[in-house]
């Protein structure tokens, strides 16, 4: 259990590190992802 939890934890984290590396590509998949869902 207590496992689980650290690599749940450790995984969030580095998808934190990942997005803080990201943010011009993750904000244009985030803006398109919003145009598409409110078209439809």
């Amino acid at each position: 259990m207590a496992y689980a939890s650290i690599m749940q934890c450790s995984y969030g984290l580095r998808q934190v590190r990942f997005e803080l590396g990201h943010p011009f590509i993750l904000s244009v998949i985030f803006r398109d992802s919003i145009e598409t869902n409110s078209i439809e």
